[in-house]
């Protein structure tokens, strides 16, 4: 069971209390058909008075072998009740957000389809692990946020969001020392806009790394992660951009002493953009889509509990 009590303390004109209350059931089976292969079933069913029945199925079935390869693909469907707690929403403070009007809106439903596989192996002295997952998922009676007059009005959209995407993940260790690899692919269309342009604010490419040095006395690590091109709201390309860090501890027998270097390149938004447009007296604030706060520097100290031995 799963409860929602919104009680606004100014209940003006706005009407945005809201009260929900879901039933649910969930059965699951996993199903060994041989040595390699496994099946896993489930299925959730959700009711709630104001919205209705949510009958959720969702199956998967992995294949693994002893010669460190498995995969696995699988696929349901899943929903979410309309409420006005949306990141549209939060970014104008909730200012004359209308509430949910139940009677002429409906559930966002979700139906995803996803496929991965993983391999390990060692090269020799180096270990090498690799996960590749592509990804299919469609959002129908998506919830928006439109103007209507001087007030804002939640809508269900005309068409479909679908978001497609991969993500590649990359290990490798060699004795006191890890590289570890990302790359994600996000191809996220609002079928509902003319040209099905790209979700605002969701870069089509990011890419990472983070390389690790641990021992008994030392902890080093230096990251490095690639923000790609995003779509603002008004259609507007943002600038890409790369931000590093830099850690450095050292383990005592009483605790550690780390320093931090983060973003230390320095990278933030208002290197690309103003965050505050004019006027002063009624100024306008942008959407975030990079760093505010720019390079951060910290040095600290962790001790021990007396009596610790490690466990």
């Amino acid at each position: 069971m799963y409860s929602v009590n919104f009680d606004e303390a100014d209940k003006a004109a706005l009407q945005r209390d809201q009260k929900e209350l879901t039933y649910g059931l969930f059965a699951n089976s996993i199903f060994d058909i041989s040595e390699n292969w496994i099946l896993e079933t489930g299925l959730r069913t959700d009711y709630n008075a104001d919205w209705g029945f949510f009958p959720l199925p969702r199956i998967s079935l992995l294949y693994k072998n002893e010669n460190g390869f498995s995969s696995r693909i699988g696929g349901g469907l899943g929903y979410k009740i309309p409420d006005i707690f949306t990141e549209e929403a939060e970014s104008i403070n909730f200012e004359n957000v209308l509430g949910i009007d139940k009677d002429n809106l409906k559930a966002e439903r979700s139906y995803g389809v996803n496929y991965d596989f993983n391999y390990q192996t060692r090269l020799g002295e180096i270990g090498f692990s690799a996960n590749q997952l592509f990804y299919v998922t469609a959002i129908q009676n998506a919830l928006l946020l439109n103007s209507s007059g001087t007030n804002f009005q939640f809508e269900n959209a005309a068409e479909v969001i679908l978001s497609k995407g991969a993500e590649t993940n990359i290990k490798f260790n060699y004795k006191d020392f890890k590289w570890f690899l990302n790359y994600a692919f996000i191809d996220a269309r609002l079928h509902y806009l003319a040209g099905n342009p790209q979700k605002p604010l969701t870069p089509r490419h990011n890419v990472g790394s983070v390389i690790m040095y641990e021992s008994e006395a030392w902890r080093i690590g230096f990251e490095t992660y690639y923000t790609g091109q995003q779509l603002l709201s008004n259609g507007t390309k943002t600038t890409d951009y790369t931000t590093m860090g830099f850690l450095l501890m050292r383990n005592f027998k009483w605790g550690a002493l780390f320093t931090n270097f983060e973003n230390f390149t320095d990278r933030r938004q208002s290197r690309f953009s103003p965050l505050v447009l004019p006027t002063h007296d009624r100024p306008v604030f942008p959407e975030i889509y990079a760093p505010t706060d720019g390079f951060i520097f910290s040095l600290g100290i962790i001790i021990k509990p007396f009596g610790n031995k490690g466990h």
